[in-house]
């Protein structure tokens, strides 16, 4: 079973586990128990099972990072990654458009997941379990577990 700790930085063309930041050195148990997942096209925060609609295939185009879970039920190929009206996390687009950019900076306490908002950046944060947002502020580091 793969270990959800540490983190790298996505690359596209590569599949991720999203979850929050675990130092396994530092954490208790062994690591991150927790990872996004799709519910139908509602993003949440679960248990770690490894299951397809914990899978997000990292993407890219001009210059940001987009992120498509192919479990999603939103379409037959899956859905992208983005925000609703109500700025809380989705997975229900076709294409990758202004609400599906993505940026991912990598800090030593793991990574800073942020979405292009307008003309700046919004950091993704966990409101509660079930509803991922975005926040003005950088309140949950992320980590980010290639598949292999």
């Amino acid at each position: 079973m793969m270990q959800l700790f540490k983190t790298v930085t996505p690359i596209p063309g590569r599949t991720y586990a999203i979850h929050p930041y675990s130092d396994k050195e530092h954490a208790s148990g062994n690591g991150a128990d927790v990872a996004v997942t799709v519910e139908g096209s509602n993003v949440c925060i679960r248990l770690w099972e490894g299951t397809t609609f914990q899978k997000w295939e990292c993407v890219e185009k001009n210059g940001w990072l987009g992120f498509i879970c192919r479990a999603s039920t939103a379409s037959p190929t899956g859905a992208y990654l983005g925000f609703n009206v109500y700025e809380v996390l989705v997975c229900t687009a076709q294409n990758q458009d202004k609400w599906e950019d993505f940026s991912v900076v990598l800090h030593d306490d793991g990574c800073a997941w942020q979405m292009r908002k307008d003309d700046h950046l919004a950091y993704v944060g966990m409101v509660n379990a079930n509803e991922l947002k975005m926040l003005r502020d950088r309140t949950t580091k992320w980590g980010f577990t290639e598949w292999v």
